[in-house]
């Protein structure tokens, strides 16, 4: 099919091609002469619902065991190897229908991954060795989720539905329902033999080759998939939520402390009402936060915080609309007062109906979006669209997500009319409910009631009166109409951000020649020393930025969903505006948001309210997964000043209402600004925002003398620095531990040679701490930077053994690392190397991209080398491996001259279930 008939954004220059090979897998090639990176993915229509009824968790156990050898290539390493050499990496998830495998490498060693990655789909191994020990990382897996309240959530949705309907299934899986079948190989070749089939996958595969070469790769590798002919898996007999299964009212304990209000309803399934969308009308206007919405309400009342709406999980044959909504304390008491609002709501929907304007007004704006749509990373965009290719026919596939294309009125009551009190479910989530509940969900312990809605509320809801402050909104007036690109003088084009210092400000700016689109970002930093001195000044300084945005909401929620918003967060510096979108109608917002910040008046109640909030917060970090412990430890001990979380647990309470006033008020009594400004504006553009702020708020320069000094802690050559702190969460089962070595201030040198050393080994720590040894489902290792101090860190979270003995067998592993790189030949060396070099020297893929980066350059700890990249490119192509190896043994082989160690612990447990040294 030739690519001009594929709709594509403005600026996409790549070629498109849709082809279908002889055994019927469906293909879309993707050529992109400016690759650095290729990519490539593969999505099988068949996910967890099609488990036998009596293996739970196959269907992802497959996934797990195609990375594990096939039989073309047999070594369990050789597709993760290859990938890691040419600078390349891989993943793959399972849902309900679909099960998505995805890969970049660099674009000159595309056609060697397609082979390794097209024998995942001809002739997987499924050893019997590899299948006994990848059911213990499915198991590792399961235990790293059991305390994450999205996915226990989840499975009790999942378990109080229709269980004639396989969305009740456990996907994940664990060793209980795998190990207990001794024919466990011989299901996972029966589960590939069946769903497997060519013709119910799709594949993408982007490369800087030419289409007909891409075509004649993928013809040759491919192709030998087998063609079963089958149906795609369909599950219409049943729909997860029949009327027995609705009218239900579930209570949860959570692991965090959280209140939330989810309600339901069934709706006719959406997939292939994807040119109307109905339910992404219907759900723009019950998740509009501007005057007159449900939120605005609930807010004013002191009900809730926040409140998404639309589709919130769907097949091929249903689909379940949802509304989700953040209680405050007052919420949580009025549950069902929160639900007759919402009904209210919708009431004025199903009455006055949806006019067309509202739609075509959302039209416009989608429009808008995919026209300027931006690059992303290539494995992502190769794995979104694969998906997308079982939904949108071959000349929508990359816009139909975007774009609203007809409308349908009697789509979109048919939608409304489902949204009934009869049709629903309500679920409620609060500690409030621990030891109250008489019901404990199978794979997560999850404690729960489920309970009729009571009949009479039902009847209540069917006849809610009128409520005059709820409305629809009115047209947006943050719409851009101005796309045109900005024409500056030629002295202020530069290939990098030049830097412009006022008395009391530093302006660093670039105007974008590269990819042209008509949005800019202004990143500003109001640096004041009163943010940071003690763990209150740190709270007040976050509280103060969440007032600014509630305050705020109402108005910029327009500005937010026509792709125009801003952020407003504290640092340790100071406080953080970042204003981004579309340039035409910028200076509105940004005139509104600093006239704000400077003139802010603390309103009591809500300040009650966001300060509860952020008490929740911080207690909640208590149930951060045991690795996150540990990173979170080791920041702690090597900076020079840093308030700890359990510091903000206590303070945050006793932070009074006069307080927070007498903070606010002096804020901004003197300032330093420090602002980033580039895209489609000016330098007078950028100046004027600074002056603004400088005018509003009327501060005075900052003493630099009164600024407080940040630094990362060097450590002492040949001293080992151990912590071993109870992992934050008792009822997590995990221990964690990070190992970090640490090598000192940046210079290009060791920046250089430890970006190759983490190459050269990341694989190995992979596959012989997390496959071999079996040490956990959380394995990785790499590069830490720090306040431009460089270190290299092995972090591991096990379900099966300690710390003490995790860094027995890490400092065992490192050991081994030397060998390992010995033993690399000439050729697998200097193809490490090159894989590097092109990912130092890879192009920005998206202006939001390119400003990170040199925004990391421009902010503390101020390096300003833009040119960074390229200089550590360049020195990495001279590196030896002797080079390298000496490398290793000073800075990280045990004993080195240079070694500085630190190890983070954290211990869930005092038995281990192993300790002994077993490889």
């Amino acid at each position: 099919m030739p690519q001009s008939e594929i709709l594509k954004p403005l600026k996409d220059e790549r070629l498109y091609r849709h082809i279908e090979l002889e055994n019927k897998l469906s293909v879309l090639l993707i050529s992109d002469a400016k690759a650095d990176k290729a990519a490539a993915a593969m999505d099988v229509n068949a996910g967890f619902f099609c488990d036998p009824e009596d293996v739970a968790g196959l269907a992802h156990f497959c996934e797990h065991m195609l990375f594990l050898g096939t039989k073309k290539y047999p070594n369990e390493n050789e597709y993760s190897d290859y990938l890691n050499t040419y600078g390349g990496s891989s993943n793959a998830f399972t849902s309900g229908e679909n099960t998505n495998y995805y890969f970049d490498v660099t674009s000159e060693n595309l056609e060697g991954a397609l082979d390794r990655f097209a024998q995942f789909f001809i002739a997987p191994l499924f050893t019997q060795d590899s299948t006994d020990r990848e059911m213990n990382v499915i198991d590792s897996e399961h235990n790293k989720n059991i305390q994450r309240d999205n996915w226990r959530k989840f499975q009790v949705t999942k378990t109080v539905s229709n269980p004639n309907h396989p969305y009740c299934k456990f996907g994940t899986g664990n060793l209980e329902t795998l190990k207990k079948h001794p024919d466990i190989r011989e299901r996972l070749i029966s589960f590939h033999d069946k769903y497997y089939s060519s013709n119910i996958m799709k594949l993408v595969v982007l490369g800087k080759d030419s289409l007909d070469t891409l075509q004649s790769w993928v013809s040759e590798k491919f192709v030998s998939i087998v063609n079963k002919n089958i149906p795609v898996p369909r599950f219409n007999t049943f729909l997860p939520f029949t009327p027995e299964y609705l009218g239900k009212r579930l209570e949860l304990v959570p692991i965090k402390d959280t209140r939330t209000l989810d309600i339901g309803w069934p709706v006719p399934a959406q997939h292939s009402l994807w040119k109307y969308k109905p339910c992404g009308v219907v759900g723009h206007l019950l998740g509009h936060e501007g005057e007159g919405s449900i939120l605005a309400l609930l807010k004013k009342l002191g009900l809730a915080q926040s409140l998404m709406a639309g589709v919130m999980e769907e097949g091929l044959d249903y689909s379940n609309f949802g509304v989700s909504i953040g209680l405050t304390e007052k919420g949580l008491e009025n549950v069902n007062q929160v639900i007759v609002i919402i009904y209210q709501y919708i009431k004025i929907l199903q009455e006055k109906g949806i006019e067309e304007w509202i739609f075509e007004e959302e039209k416009v704006l989608k429009e808008i979006t995919f026209k300027f749509l931006e690059e992303s990373q290539a494995a992502d965009y190769a794995s979104t669209l694969a998906g997308w290719m079982h939904t949108y026919p071959r000349e929508h596939i990359l816009s139909g997500p975007y774009l609203f294309y007809e409308f349908d009125s009697a789509l979109v009551n048919e939608v409304l009319k489902s949204l009934s009190p009869n049709n629903m479910n309500v679920t409620v989530t609060s500690k409030s409910f621990q030891g109250k509940t008489t019901q404990v969900e199978q794979w997560y312990k999850v404690n729960y009631n489920i309970t009729d809605i009571d009949p009479a509320f039902i009847k209540e809801l069917e006849n809610v009166g009128d409520n005059n402050e709820l409305f629809l909104p009115q047209p947006n007036p943050f719409i851009p109409d101005d796309f045109s690109l900005l024409q500056p003088s030629a002295e202020h084009v530069a290939a990098t951000p030049k830097a412009l210092v006022g008395d009391n400000w530093t302006l660093w700016y670039k105007f974008d020649t590269v990819f042209g689109i008509p949005k800019a970002y202004q990143i500003i930093d109001l640096i004041t020393p009163l943010v940071y001195t003690s763990p209150e000044a740190s709270v007040m300084a976050s509280i103060f930025c969440k007032l600014v945005q509630d305050s705020l909401n109402e108005f910029s929620y327009a500005a937010k969903i026509a792709n125009l918003s801003y952020s407003f967060l504290n640092t340790k510096e100071g406080l953080r505006l970042t204003i981004k979108g579309y340039n035409c109608k910028q200076d509105i917002l940004v005139q509104k948001v600093i006239e704000k910040i400077a003139n802010f008046e603390v309103d009591p109640e809500r300040f009650y309210i966001i300060q509860e909030q952020e008490k929740r917060g911080y207690k909640n970090f208590d149930h951060d997964p045991p690795y996150g412990n540990c990173l979170y430890e080791t920041c702690v001990a090597l900076e020079s000043i840093r308030w700890h979380v359990k510091e903000y647990q206590v303070v945050c309470g006793e932070i009074t209402l006069e307080q927070m006033k007498q903070f606010t008020q002096d804020l901004f009594k003197t300032l330093y600004i420090e602002s980033f400004a580039s895209g489609n504006i000016t330098i007078e553009e950028a100046k004027k925002t600074i002056n603004t702020i400088l005018s509003v708020t009327k501060a005075t320069p900052v003493d630099p003398e009164s600024l407080i000094s940040f630094k990362h802690v060097l450590l002492t050559p040949g001293k080992e620095y151990i912590r071993s702190v109870p992992a934050y969460d008792s009822g997590d089962k995990n221990s964690a531990i990070e190992v970090y070595l640490q090598m000192g201030p940046t210079s290009t040198e060791i920046s250089a040679l430890l970006d190759l050393f983490s190459q050269c080994v990341s694989i190995s720590a992979y596959s012989e701490l997390r496959t071999t040894q079996q040490l956990g489902y959380i394995v990785w290792s790499g590069r830490k930077s720090e306040y431009g101090v460089l270190g290299f860190r092995v972090i591991i979270q096990s379900d099966q053994y300690g710390p003490d003995e995790l860094d027995v067998r890490i400092e065992k592993w490192i050991d081994s690392v030397e060998k390992l790189i010995t033993e690399l030949s000439e050729e697998e060396y200097r193809d490490t190397v090159n894989s590097i070099v092109i990912t130092k020297r890879e192009k920005f893929k998206s202006l939001k991209e390119q400003i990170a980066d040199w925004c990391s350059e421009t902010q503390f700890p101020r390096r300003q080398n833009f040119n960074r990249r390229e200089e550590e490119a360049v020195y990495i192509e001279g590196i030896t491996k002797e080079a390298l190896l000496d490398f290793y043994r000073t800075y990280i082989k045990k004993g080195g001259e240079k070694r500085y160690v630190t190890q983070e612990k954290a211990v869930t447990r005092e038995k281990q279930k192993k300790t002994t040294h077993v490889f």
